[in-house]
């Protein structure tokens, strides 16, 4: 079967509509999947139960994150049968949290609430000390560069190899950043990007404020210029 970039130069039509609890084992396999090297830390192999049960458990995990008032949960779709896939197909989701919200990775464990036994059992082969570890220094970098100003963040966004190149990406983060160009002055948005992402980023406006290996970028304006 041709894989999308292959049918005829044709660019598949799709459609941004809300993540439902249908979508999260796609999800759980998707975030796996584009962020090997992150999450190998966090799940160590000797620890790492069979892939189907790993995605279970990482599915289970983001139906908290879902389910928070805090995020607007976005996921790309095919409008359009395309290279042999149907309507509706998932070609990439964008994760944010809002303005005034706490600034905490809604994925940290404590941030997700009061759990029953399956959401503890979700954890079981996670390293949470490196698992808090890193979202510590994280949510800590952000605050300090954030410096109280309420901004959303980008936690994370992804498109699928076989649909990378057609723009997804950019339609994704526009859905937000549309909004944010709506008011005076802009919302701020703040993200960590991948070395590979960078480049995107600044098309759109985002500059670089930090120096780790997913270095920190924030938006402050469509035209890249800095804070005001």
């Amino acid at each position: 079967m041709s894989t999308p970039k292959q049918v005829n130069g044709h660019k598949p039509a799709v459609n941004l509509v809300p993540i439902t609890k249908d979508d999260l084992v796609q999800v759980a396999e998707g975030n796996i999947a584009m962020f090997p090297s992150f999450y190998h830390g966090l799940e160590p192999a000797d620890r790492r139960p069979p892939h189907a049960v790993r995605v279970q458990r990482h599915a289970r995990r983001f139906e908290r994150v879902l389910d928070s008032p805090d995020t607007v949960c976005t996921k790309a779709v095919l409008a359009e049968p395309f290279a042999g896939q149907p309507v509706g197909s998932l070609v990439g989701i964008a994760v944010w949290h809002k303005p005034g919200a706490p600034v905490v990775n809604p994925k940290r464990r404590a941030v997700l609430g009061d759990e029953y036994h399956g959401d503890a059992h979700s954890w079981d082969h996670v390293d949470m000390g490196a698992y808090e570890k890193i979202w510590t220094e994280w949510d800590d970098m952000r605050d300090r560069l954030m410096a109280g100003k309420d901004h959303w963040y980008l936690c994370p966004i992804w498109v699928k190899d076989e649909y990378q190149g057609f723009g997804f990406g950019r339609l994704l983060l526009e859905d937000i950043l549309n909004r944010c160009d709506q008011q005076i002055p802009p919302t701020p948005v703040y993200l960590e990007a991948t070395p590979t992402g960078k480049g995107l980023y600044k098309k759109l406006g985002f500059v670089e404020v930090g120096t780790s290996e997913y270095v920190e970028m924030v938006r402050w304006h469509k035209d890249g210029r800095a804070e005001p």
